[in-house]
């Protein structure tokens, strides 16, 4: 019983500190910085703020102090930003992120940005540009020919032990078990 109470409260935990971290937006705005319909960042001063980049995002650096006193610098994208903005503390629930929906990550325009689920972003790109990043996964993953993998499983299913198909084809134990035990679709 006890592991059902701690997991929860030990996730809850985790929660919470990523809150902490994340709040850095709305500290942003409580310091007078402001985004503009089309995700222009502005300073306190109006200064308009030229974007960095943060994984391919648009993103501004900001200087803030940790709970421990330290000085600390840390990127926002601005599209978290233009979500503030328009969603206000709901972009801090769980399991929720930022959505761009029209698949272009530098475009923070309001009419740009959503918020939802992991599952709610990834259906945010084109289909036909999901099933070409889909194909190009399924050809990394299945990578041998039929060939290859019939005659791996004929060798195990006549006696040959894991360590010794992992040694002769030079092959992670992990492959010679995927090969062996899942549906291995070859091309």
């Amino acid at each position: 019983m006890k592991l059902r109470v701690q997991v929860p409260l030990l996730l809850l935990f985790f929660y919470n500190i990523e809150i902490k971290m994340n709040k850095l937006e709305k500290n942003l705005f409580e310091k007078g910085y402001t985004i503009d319909d089309y995700g222009n960042v502005y300073s306190p001063n109006g200064n308009k703020l030229k974007p960095i980049k943060k994984n391919g995002y648009p993103a501004i650096t900001t200087r803030y102090i940790d709970e421990n006193g330290k000085k600390c610098f840390r990127k926002i994208k601005t599209s978290r930003l233009q979500a503030y903005k328009t969603f206000g503390d709901k972009i801090y629930d769980y399991n929720i992120v930022v959505r761009h929906l029209n698949g272009n990550k530098e475009d923070n325009s309001v009419s740009n940005i959503a918020i939802g689920t992991n599952s709610d972003n990834a259906y945010d790109i084109p289909k036909d540009i999901r099933m070409k990043r889909s194909m190009i996964g399924a050809k990394l993953v299945n990578k041998y020919s039929a060939e290859f993998v019939l005659k791996i499983r004929d060798e195990y299913s006549n006696g040959k032990t894991y360590t010794k198909l992992q040694n002769e084809y030079k092959l992670p134990k992990s492959t010679i078990n995927y090969i062996i035990k899942h549906k291995y679709i070859t091309h």
